[in-house]
């Protein structure tokens, strides 16, 4: 019956399984597009290169010349591919090892593949130029499995006729967990690992009319040994173990809880009769907190079961992932079971086992994140926030870098079944830690917003870079009146950029006013904000409030006084911040909205990509660039003049373009609670990473703004961020290219289709500063001086 103990902890690869050092041609990855409702990814068999199109695709139909607002134009169904550019085509990411742990026994060889077998699964060699497509910028993966032990020398004892014909003898078809994928952020450092875990349990060695007295005292006399190496003891019930005797006593009874890591070799020296300790894979998430919300959690599928054994049960209990990234590609992560045949005796012992099928692990899921950034963005928000949330992503693909929500917790308490204890402690604190607040958080977007209007103004014809509006400390319409945030005096005449750069209620009133409702809540849908930005994980739609929703809503038509709650993003407006910051990256870029993209590609384990998610457009946006550059202009006022309102985000190596916003969010008790955002781009004029940043205040907490308590978070996070890039030698200006003669150059990163586009400087344009620095002589003119001089000297 020992026997089942190397059993329990054996785990490899099937044959033909490609390792690191062989020389398989990689498979072409299958180009797919990630969908706004993100379905789980089916593992695609590989396909031939697709053959150059006939003809180009359709063109988009050009802008509607009614007098209605302009729609966004939504791209084609984004579940058929989509061509990408090539550079945008990662390479395969090297994915790091495992910790080591130790084997609880001595290790043996693998069994060997056949050499028939080996060449019957080689692919077929593929024509030399797909080979060398196929290879190119796909890397040996250096990876390594948490060690097990390897698989048990099979018995072949002889079976008793006796046993065969006895009711208590057993065969059973058992399967064996196999280990689950790895996360890895985009450089391949990981975020979800493996490593092994040990439990403690009893072996009975019993026969089926054993006395209950005597079974009950077998254990008893066991049990106090595990629950002295066993985290909060281990308490168990009279009826568990006679269930469990009667109905698997052929496999281990195992406790709630593994054996914590330090107390593990006193565990396992010298185990008393009729306990084992039993190796198992243990969800590993190495960075603790970091990324919580986005990896999810495990939980054990049906726990530590006793219902009658069947043929197909595993021989220890499954997890599976309950949110996020887990559980989105828990079909992926899972890997392929193996199977294991066992032979018992009719006293219970082991007579054989041949493990008939090897367990496949799972595969690798490559996220977009950046392992640092995310690390500085969460040290940021817990230093400044009690409660908060920020997103960054990169303007040219649409990849979320960093997203983090504070408070946060650690999923490794969730790694095989949480306490019932901890999970209510999480459950019971106010601040929500399990809250995703950075995509399923719902905030008015405050002052945010003021760039649709802006937008929508400009658009529209009523307002243009010369018209000027009053900032007067309020505004009567109808019979309300309605305050700037500056109550105390008026600012003066200004225009769309320096309206934008104070904030100002009053101005933005008047513009909603003279463009109307319909075009100011168009202006924001088409930015995409009332519906989920794309991630492949849960997220809000948020709500704008449009004419038609209003009327819906409240079976009215919205009034001038409802407009100015909404011009200034009050009201009934309601977004998360990935949707803020995908609104930002929309403004940056000039042409389109992205889509959100979480993860790049899933990863077999000799590296080659499996799936692809290529980046993409959520939808179009056709607005003017002498519009855009307006609005650019305020938001860059708005951090980097000395009377913007977003100074606090300034940073000591990059320009910043932004919006500051405060917000009446909810009323408690009487008593507004309020919140505060702060999102933008940088480098203003060249951008990188769009961002969005939300403080959520206390009842009866003063002296929230946007300026004051989200800027400065901005500032530390691109701080650090942009401190780490110039350390690690990378330039401030721009990313990095290279020109045709292998010259690294930095380009533009806003789109080649946007008329607000940095151009490219010429190279003779370029080296003009330097030409300056050493100006050569001019070359003498014939017949001056200096000509009859050099003549005179034979140099001429």
């Amino acid at each position: 019956m020992k026997r089942i103990i190397p059993l329990l902890c054996f785990i490899c690869l099937t044959p033909g399984t490609s390792l690191p050092g062989q020389t398989e041609v990689a498979p072409r990855p299958k180009i797919i597009s990630e969908t706004e409702v993100a379905p789980r990814p089916k593992i695609v068999p590989e396909d031939p290169p697709d053959p150059a199109p006939a003809k180009p695709p359709a063109q988009p139909a050009p802008p509607t010349t009614e007098p209605e607002p302009p729609k966004a134009k939504i791209l084609p169904d984004s579940s058929k591919p989509m061509p990408v550019a090539p550079e945008l085509l990662p390479d395969p990411i090297p994915v790091p090892r495992d910790t080591p742990m130790p084997a609880p026994v001595k290790p043996t060889s693998p069994p060997e593949t056949k050499p028939k077998q080996e060449e019957a699964e080689k692919p077929k060699a593929p024509e030399p130029e797909e080979a060398a497509r196929k290879v190119k910028g796909v890397p040996s993966v250096n990876l390594n499995l948490p060690p097990v032990t390897p698989p048990i020398k099979e018995q072949k004892s002889a079976i008793p006729i006796s046993d065969r014909n006895d009711k208590n003898a057993r065969t059973l078809f058992l399967t064996i967990p196999a280990p689950r994928g790895q996360i890895v952020d985009r450089n391949g450092a990981p975020l979800a690992q493996n490593k092994m875990a040990y439990f403690l349990g009893l072996q009975f060695n019993l026969k089926n009319n054993t006395p209950t007295y005597d079974v009950l005292r077998y254990a008893r006399e066991r049990i106090p040994y595990i629950q002295k190496h066993t985290p909060d003891g281990w308490e168990i019930t009279d009826e568990t173990i006679l269930e469990h005797y009667k109905n698997r006593r052929w496999m281990p009874l195992l406790a709630k809880r593994p054996v914590p890591a330090e107390a593990q070799e006193n565990a396992s020296k010298e185990l008393p009769a009729g306990i084992v300790i039993v190796p198992c894979y243990y969800r590993l998430y190495p960075n603790g907190r970091t990324a919580c919300h986005m990896l999810g959690e495990m939980g054990r599928v049906g726990g530590m079961t006793t219902n009658p054994i069947q043929n197909g049960d595993p021989i220890w209990p499954g997890c599976e992932g309950r949110g996020g990234l887990e559980q989105r590609f828990d079909e992926v992560l899972r890997g392929t079971p193996g199977k294991i045949n066992l032979v018992f005796s009719a006293t219970g012992e082991k007579l054989s086992e041949e493990i008939t099928e090897h367990p496949k692990p799972g595969q690798t899921v490559v996220t977009s994140l950046d392992l640092g950034f995310q690390k500085i963005a969460e040290r940021v928000l817990r230093a400044r926030t009690q409660r908060g949330a920020i997103v960054i992503m990169e303007v040219a693909t649409g990849d979320v870098i960093a997203m983090a929500s504070n408070p946060d917790y650690d999923p490794n308490v969730f790694a095989y079944g949480v306490r019932d204890a901890d999970y209510k402690k999480l459950l019971a604190n106010p601040d929500k830690p399990l809250l995703a607040r950075a995509n399923n958080g719902t905030y008015p977007p405050a002052s945010t917003f003021k760039v649709m209007t802006a937008l929508a103004a400009l658009e529209s014809g009523k307002v243009d870079g010369g018209t000027y509006y009053e900032c007067s400390p309020s505004l009567q319409v109808g019979d309300k009146l309605f305050h700037n945030w500056n109550r105390k005096s008026g600012e003066g005449s200004m225009n769309v950029v320096s309206a934008i750069k104070r904030s100002c209620n009053t101005w933005f009133y008047q513009a909603a006013l003279a463009t109307g409702a319909a075009q100011v809540t168009s202006m924001a849908t088409r930015f995409g904000l009332g519906e989920k930005t794309g991630l492949c994980i849960p997220e809000y739609a948020g709500r704008v409030p449009t004419p038609e929703w209003w009327r819906t809503k409240y079976k009215g038509t919205m009034s001038s006084g409802d407009l100015m709650n909404i011009c200034i993003g009050q009201g009934d407006n309601l977004v998360t911040p990935i949707q803020d910051c995908a609104m930002m990256a929309a403004i940056a870029r000039g042409h389109s909205v992205p889509r959100a993209r979480l993860v790049q590609q899933i990863q077999a384990l000799d590296g080659s990509i499996i799936e692809f998610f290529p980046p993409e457009k959520k939808a179009e946006l056709d607005i003017q660039a002498a519009n855009l550059r307006l609005v650019r202009s305020g938001m860059k006022a708005v951090v980097n003049e000395s009377d913007g309102t977003g100074k606090g985000a300034r940073n000591d190596y990059v320009s910043v373009a932004g919006k500051t916003g405060t917000a009446q969010w909810y009323l408690i008790k009487g008593t507004w609670v309020h919140m505060a955002w702060f999102a933008g781009y940088l480098p203003a004029d060249n951008p990188e990473y769009a961002f969005a940043a939300v403080y959520e205040g206390d009842p009866g907490e003063d002296q929230i703004s946007g300026g004051k308590k989200v800027a400065p978070i901005v500032g530390d996070v691109f701080n650090a961020i942009y401190r780490s890039k110039k350390e690690h030698g990378d330039s401030m200006d721009g990313p990095e290219d290279v020109d045709k003669d292998g010259n690294k150059i930095r380009k533009a990163r806003v789109a080649e289709n946007d008329d607000d586009q940095p151009k490219k400087p010429k190279k003779a344009e370029a080296a003009a500063p330097e030409a300056a620095a050493q100006e050569p002589v001019a070359p003498a003119r014939e017949g001056g001086l200096r000509w009859l001089w050099k003549k005179m000297r034979g140099k001429e």
